[in-house]
């Protein structure tokens, strides 16, 4: 049962026909930072049972002064199943479902969670059971003893990693040809290439 080290005198626990799910310690629990005491814990769900939700105060617990009371919220799947408080003395508190008021016939509705069906597909997404290992295609040694279809998986692959090869020679080309042209911004007529300019050397020495 769920417990707090800073209450130890509240559990709370998940029962299917009224017996209290087996619960597993989280392996992660350590590594996950909460804003508040809290407790985590796994437990084995039965597919397409319902459950509910059994919070038990031991007598232990202080109650201190007259009016005290243990506000209890209670979500399942992100949506708000209860929310009612445990006052003084009282010492269990069964949280079934969630009760809607219909509009049309003024009756109590209760809607009651139970787990669905949980495929190995899922497990395996959640990492909880091993994923089926992917195996690659084994290679012989010797390229004669593969078949057609190998051979031509193979060209195909070397062709496409040529190419690609190929289209990135081709664009460090176009990269550096863009760093050596040099234009003169002042003539209408750009060229293509850097204009080269001799330079006169007048010796002032001489008479």
């Amino acid at each position: 049962m769920a417990v707090l080290a800073a209450l130890p005198e509240v559990k709370v626990t998940v029962r299917v026909e009224g017996n209290d799910c087996v619960e597993y310690e989280d392996p992660d629990a350590a590594e996950i930072q909460a804003s508040c005491p809290t407790s985590f814990k796994y437990i084995e769900s039965v597919d397409d049972a319902e459950f509910w939700i059994h919070l038990h105060v031991d007598s232990d617990y202080n109650w201190d002064y007259k009016g005290h009371s243990l506000g209890v919220y209670v979500e399942v799947d992100n949506q708000e199943l209860a929310s009612a408080p445990l006052i003084n003395r009282q010492s269990d508190l069964d949280v079934d479902g969630r009760y809607v008021l219909c509009a049309e016939t003024g009756k109590w509705l209760v809607w009651k969670p139970k787990f669905s069906a949980v495929t190995k597909e899922a497990l395996k997404r959640e990492m909880i059971i091993p994923r089926t290992p992917t195996h690659s295609p084994s290679i012989p040694d010797d390229f004669d003893s593969l078949s057609d279809a190998e051979k031509a998986r193979l060209a195909r692959e070397r062709f496409q990693e040529l190419q690609s090869l190929k289209e990135i020679k081709k664009e460090n080309r176009v990269i550096k040809r863009e760093f050596s042209e040099v234009f003169h911004l002042a003539d209408d007529d750009l060229p293509s290439r850097p204009i080269k300019r001799t330079t006169e050397v007048i010796d002032l020495t001489n008479d």
